[in-house]
C-alpha cells in the first residue's frame, strides 16, 4: 500500500489522512528487532517482548499476533493487552470474527471468548496492562462461554445480541512499532476527519481541507480556514486575529493580523513582535504562552537584543526601540541604551 507523505507528521494511507506522532525511544537489539503483525504496538528483539516501549511477559521467539492491538500468543499463553489469559489453550486459540471495531470473537478447543472494548476500539493501549488489572477491567470486557452449536450460528447470535442502539465510535487510531537510530518507538496514527482530496499540510502539525483548519487530527472551529496563514514558529493569523499554537490555542490580544510581524533574532524563551500600533512580548512557558502588550512611539523601530540573566539562571527578554529598553515587555526607564 503506497503512502503519500504530506509533512513530517501528515500522511495519506488507504485514502485517509493520518496525523502521526511517536513516543519516547527504548534501546533494543536492532539486529533481531521485528514487529509482531503489520500494525499494532507489539514487537520483539532477541531477549524481550515489547508493548510500546514497555516489556511484557511473553516468549519473543514464538510470539505471534492474533488480533492487532489486543490479542497475541506464544507457545504457552495467550495475552490480551499484554495480560496473560488464565485457563486458555494457546495452541488451539484462534480468532473467529472481528465484526466491529470494538467486538472480537475467538475460541480454543475448550471454550469461546467474547472480547468487547469499552473504549470504542482495540488499538488505543500504548502499554501492557498485566500489572494494572483495574484499568484492564475498565477498558476490556472478556466473556467466556461453553462451546455449543456451530461456530457460524454462535457468531450470528452474538452479533445480533451485541448490536447496541447507538454504535460506539469506531477505530480512530492505528499504532505500529518503528525502529529508529535512537531505538524502538511506538508510532500512533490518528485519522484526520477531513476531505482527503482537498487536504493540504500547512506546517508539520497543521493543515486544512475545503471546510476546516486542523491542528493534528482536531478541527479548530475558531480559525478561518480560507484566510489562515503561518507567520512563523507557532504563530498564525487569519483575517480576524493572530494566534499561537504553543501549548493550548492562544489568541494574541488586540493584535492586528494585517500588520503583525515577528522580530528576529529570537532569544528563547522570550520573543518580541509588533503591529502598526503596539509591541508584544511573547513569553514561552513549558506548557503555555504569556503575552504582554505595550505601547511605544514607533513600533517599527523595535528590535530584540541579547537577553539578561538573573542570579538564579532566569532569562529576561530584552528589546529596544532606540529610546527605551524593554525587559519582558516592561520599560526600564533608567537602563542604559544599547549601542
Amino acid at each position: 500500500m503506497r503512502e503519500i507523505v504530506l509533512s513530517s507528521r501528515y500522511l495519506v494511507s488507504n485514502q485517509n489522512v493520518f496525523f502521526a506522532f511517536t513516543g519516547p525511544a527504548r534501546q533494543v537489539d536492532a539486529a533481531s528487532f521485528r514487529t509482531i503483525g503489520a500494525k499494532g504496538p507489539v514487537a520483539v528483539d532477541r531477549d524481550h517482548a515489547l508493548w510500546g516501549t514497555s516489556r511484557f511477559e511473553a516468549d519473543p521467539g514464538t510470539l505471534s499476533c492474533v488480533l492487532p492491538g489486543l490479542l497475541y500468543k506464544d507457545s504457552k499463553a495467550v495475552y490480551a493487552y499484554g495480560a496473560k489469559l488464565v485457563k486458555t489453550d494457546a495452541a488451539s486459540f484462534r480468532l473467529l470474527k472481528h465484526p466491529l471495531p470494538w467486538l472480537a470473537l475467538a475460541t480454543d478447543d475448550h471454550q469461546r471468548f467474547i472480547f468487547e472494548s469499552l473504549t470504542g476500539g482495540f488499538m488505543t493501549q500504548e502499554e501492557p496492562l498485566a500489572a494494572n488489572p483495574a484499568k484492564l477491567k475498565k477498558v476490556l470486557s472478556i466473556t467466556r462461554v461453553p462451546i455449543e452449536g456451530s461456530e457460524s450460528d454462535w457468531i450470528e447470535q452474538v452479533r445480533q445480541a451485541y448490536v447496541p442502539a447507538e454504535f460506539p465510535p469506531g477505530e480512530e487510531e492505528e499504532t505500529a512499532m518503528v525502529l529508529t537510530d535512537e531505538g524502538c518507538r511506538l508510532e500512533t496514527r490518528r485519522r484526520v476527519p477531513c476531505d482527503p482530496a482537498s487536504f493540504e499540510a500547512l506546517t508539520d502539525d497543521t493543515g486544512r481541507d475545503k471546510d476546516h483548519f486542523f491542528r493534528g487530527a482536531a478541527i479548530m472551529s475558531e480559525i478561518d480556514r480560507d484566510s489562515v496563514e503561518h507567520i512563523g514558529g507557532s504563530f498564525f493569523k487569519d483575517r480576524n486575529h493572530v494566534f499561537c499554537l504553543w501549548g493550548p490555542y492562544t489568541p494574541v490580544p488586540k493584535a492586528d493580523p494585517k500588520s503583525f510581524r515577528l522580530i528576529e533574532p529570537y532569544f528563547h524563551p522570550v520573543r518580541y513582535a509588533t503591529d502598526d500600533t503596539a509591541g508584544f512580548c511573547l513569553m514561552f512557558g513549558s506548557q503555555s504562552l504569556k503575552i504582554k502588550r505595550f505601547t511605544l512611539p514607533d513600533p517599527k523601530a523595535l528590535r530584540s537584543i541579547e537577553p539578561a540573566y538573573g542570579s538564579d539562571g532566569a532569562v529576561f527578554g530584552l528589546a529596544t526601540d532606540g529610546i527605551t529598553t524593554f525587559k519582558d515587555g516592561v520599560p526600564l526607564k533608567s537602563a542604559p541604551q544599547p549601542t
